[in-house]
């Protein structure tokens, strides 16, 4: 038996291979998977997609990555960020 995708519930029907590549990985795709943590540069990454008026930013973060940089991001990025994007609104 494999697993249907959809549902991860047990079927007959369709068995697929093992998915070793990622390099369809939509966050590798589009630049914004990080193997390393780096205040500043995530910053800028933000700060760009505030000036570009992307609708939202997104990024996903190697490992336990994301474990390590999580209380920064909070504390400190995001509400930079906000005051950024509040600054940005004041100027349109």
């Amino acid at each position: 038996a494999t697993r249907d995708i959809g549902t991860g519930v047990e079927t007959d029907r369709v068995k697929l291979p093992a998915c070793r590549s990622d390099r369809l990985n939509y966050y590798k795709i589009h630049d914004r998977y990080y193997t390393s943590y780096d205040a500043d540069m995530l910053m800028r990454e933000i700060n760009q997609a505030i000036a570009e008026e992307e609708p939202s930013f997104f990024c996903k973060f190697d490992g336990e990555l994301y474990e390590q940089a999580r209380d920064d991001i909070i504390e400190n990025l995001l509400p930079e960020a906000a005051r950024n994007l509040a600054q940005r609104g004041k100027h349109i």
